[in-house]
């Protein structure tokens, strides 16, 4: 017996090769939104953030960027909340302090971590407490702990996870709510000193 023979009946004898696209279609991916913690607990793993007490969830969609050590270039008559812009890649992108938004004291020891939510014209950066986290949300809550009056409209539902709360937020909805205040401001500003005039 020749080798192309054996090789022949050995895959003959191992089931008919499948073709290329058969193969692949056969393949079903592992669930990306299930896991298990290194605890052994089953759920979704969402990652999240801090602000002072308030554990906030980004939605799995939302592209999230730790930024190492920029410079913040302040913005004249905005907001204290209102941190600045940096130059991320050649685009401007608003910094946000949600903590003065809040009204939350930040711990003199508390690690600041500036984060950026989304890309383009849609990116916002803000400060957090620390790195990104895994949170596992499997305890949904019953209802709502009381929030900041400016977070209020934009929280879906809560979980607690190792006796934290975490609060699933629409960011996008919460950032442009927060751009059209400052425009109604600066618009109202703007007509002040236009009848000082």
């Amino acid at each position: 017996m020749n080798d192309d023979a054996r090789v022949e009946g050995d895959q003959q004898s191992a089931g008919a090769w499948l073709e290329p696209t058969a193969a692949l279609s056969r393949f079903v991916p592992p669930q990306t939104d299930r896991s298990r913690d290194p605890t052994g607990r089953i759920g979704t793993v969402r990652y999240g953030f801090r602000i002072g007490g308030i554990g906030l969830l980004v939605r799995p969609e939302t592209l999230c960027e730790v930024i190492p050590q920029v410079t913040t270039y302040p913005l004249p008559n905005t907001p204290n909340w209102v941190a600045g812009l940096i130059n991320l890649r050649g685009n401007l992108v608003p910094v946000l302090d949600l903590h003065l938004r809040f009204g939350v004291t930040v711990a003199a020891e508390q690690k600041r971590t500036l984060l950026v939510l989304d890309r383009g014209e849609s990116a916002v950066g803000l400060y957090a407490d620390g790195l990104p986290q895994a949170v596992m949300t499997q305890r949904a809550l019953a209802e709502l702990p009381p929030l900041p009056a400016a977070l209020r409209d934009h929280v879906q539902k809560g979980y607690v996870d190792e006796g934290v709360v975490w609060l699933e937020f629409s960011h996008a909805d919460f950032f442009s709510s927060l751009g059209e205040r400052l425009g109604a401001g600066q618009t109202a500003r703007s007509a002040a000193l236009a009848n000082e005039g």
